[in-house]
């Protein structure tokens, strides 16, 4: 029998924790997510409020794991979920990194960094390390939306006109998958040469253009994306 990889998790919120319980049939957070997978062993988390951590561990019937930071990363953990708020994820995955054990595999929840050139630097620093590193954009792999971009990119449906958004948190939070999937579905130059106009087109260099439009869902008690 293949050894479970024991997983924590940095951050103790609702998208780590917070969402769903364990007798739910789905998982709607990350902690339930692994205690679903065969291969992989809720470990403990960490998070500032010593309170939410032990809480989480509580909710999730996983063993009490260091409330100090840096004896927590020093865990023996084989994976590491970072569940932070946004602009702490670049900050987590250093150090990790440079932590006396490294994990051999961590999950960013995105984005992974605002400045594309201290992202280059942490992935590259990972790969070195033999450290797998993944940003958590689950939406590209459905089946259903993998067969839906093999469509949109075979010219299927011909030119995309228009994009419709319908997600909690904004474009810049959970509006961000849809942004990774526009990203797929459009040709490569476009997004490397465009520029909104008044009314609210991304336009292409090639005269092109694709309309965006961006709707804030009433829903907040989950992380909705249509």
């Amino acid at each position: 029998m293949n050894k479970t990889l024991t997983t924590g998790i940095i951050g103790a919120g609702r998208i780590a924790s917070g969402f769903g319980t364990p007798e739910d049939d789905l998982p709607l957070s990350l902690a339930h997510a692994i205690t679903l997978a065969g291969e992989l062993q809720l470990g403990g988390f960490f998070d500032i409020s010593e309170e939410s951590a032990q809480e989480a561990e509580k909710k999730w019937s996983c063993p009490a794991s260091p409330r100090d930071r840096d004896c927590w990363l020093a865990e023996p953990w084989d994976v590491i979920c970072v569940a932070t708020p946004d602009e702490q994820h670049a900050d987590d995955l250093h150090d990790i990194l440079s932590s006396p054990r490294p994990p051999r595999a961590v999950l960013i929840e995105k984005p992974l960094c605002t400045d594309p050139d201290k992202a280059e630097q942490l992935l590259k620093r990972a790969k070195n390390m033999g450290v797998a590193v993944q940003v958590n954009y689950p939406r590209r792999w459905q089946p259903d939306l993998l067969k839906l971009t093999q469509r949109i990119q075979s010219g299927e449906f011909g030119k995309l006109l228009r994009y419709s958004i319908c997600c909690s948190g904004g474009l810049l939070h959970n509006g961000s998958h849809a942004v990774d999937l526009l990203a797929s579905w459009l040709p490569n130059d476009f997004l490397t040469d465009y520029t909104y106009n008044d009314a609210g087109m991304l336009a292409g260099a090639n005269g092109d253009s694709v309309e965006i439009i961006m709707r804030d869902s009433v829903q907040h008690d989950c992380y909705l994306w249509e």
